[in-house]
């Protein structure tokens, strides 16, 4: 396995388990690791955009291309939570585990409730 020094933008290097869990190294800006027992070997490509502007196709694996494409939902969720003033920082671990998830609850019935009354 090489390092990640030797890395440049685009490449890439997994190892995979005895259980079947891949795990990717792929660098793009900074390197990133990514585990997955669904995704296989296969490499594939995305867009990125350079700091000068212009687009190009780098290599990656499935498992970061999904990931890119469905992380809107998650960012979707933390901007909804972050609107709602039950995100304050508390001194005890399970108050913050306990108001994050009844915030959660809310952002999630009030999604609910709008496509309720979109029908």
């Amino acid at each position: 396995m090489k390092t990640t020094k030797q890395l440049q933008r685009g490449d890439y290097d997994y190892k995979v388990s005895d259980d079947g869990l891949l795990l990717f190294n792929w660098i793009d800006n900074e390197p990133e690791t990514v585990a997955s027992n669904y995704h296989g070997t296969a490499p594939t490509s995305v867009k990125r955009t350079q700091k000068d502007g212009i687009r190009e196709q780098v290599t990656c694996f499935e498992a970061v291309r999904d990931f890119n494409m469905h992380m809107g939902a998650m960012d979707m969720a933390d901007m909804l939570c972050g609107s709602y003033g039950l995100s304050r920082k508390r001194t005890k671990w399970w108050h913050r585990l306990f108001f994050g998830l009844i915030n959660r609850a809310l952002v999630n019935a009030n999604i609910v409730y709008r496509q309720i009354c979109e029908n």
